[in-house]
Order: structure tokens, then C-alpha cells, then sequence
């Protein structure tokens, strides 16, 4: 019976890292064509015909990165914004409007 006990202990013990490991690799498996054609139809180009998706990269940058927020606010247009962690860290306040 104590054997069993112990066993029991192991599996709740694992759980946490096997749905921790599940979390890290499920975004990564976006790659294969036929699960992001079926499941994220978005991320496969065959969203709305009428939107379009914009991506800033390399930012934050004090001269160009609030113009475009002031734009697209202004605009009321959603955008993503990939920043590098030295920019971000040089400008911590832009980085956090982001």
C-alpha cells in the first residue's frame, strides 16, 4: 500500500512540469500547416479579406515610436509591436505603452 502511496505522489509532483512543458511547446506547433490551417485560421492568412495585419519591429525608439502610437490611436487601428529587450530596457517607460 505505501508503495502505491509514493506513486501517487510522484504523478501529482510531475504534473505541474509536463503542463508547464505543454505551455512552452503548444505555441511552437503552430508551425505545422495543417493544425494552424485548422485551428488558428488567423495565424494561416485566411482571416478577414478586409484586415490586414501590421508589425513593428525592433523598437521601442524614442523618435518613431510615438508617432506611430499617436497614429494609430488616432485611427483607432490595432497594431503589434515586437521590441528588442535592449531598446525596451533603454526605454522602459515607452516600452511599457506598448
Amino acid at each position: 500500500m505505501r508503495h502505491g502511496f509514493r506513486a501517487g505522489r510522484a504523478v501529482y509532483a510531475v504534473a505541474p512540469v509536463l503542463a508547464a512543458a505543454l505551455a512552452h511547446i503548444g505555441p511552437a506547433a503552430t508551425w505545422l500547416p495543417e493544425l494552424r490551417r485548422r485551428r488558428f485560421p488567423d495565424l494561416a492568412g485566411l482571416g478577414d479579406p478586409g484586415h490586414v495585419a501590421l508589425t513593428f519591429d525592433d523598437g521601442p525608439d524614442p523618435a518613431s515610436t510615438p508617432r506611430f502610437l499617436d497614429v494609430l490611436d488616432g485611427l483607432g487601428v490595432r497594431a503589434t509591436f515586437f521590441v528588442l529587450g535592449e531598446n525596451a530596457a533603454r526605454h522602459p517607460a515607452l516600452a511599457r505603452e506598448l
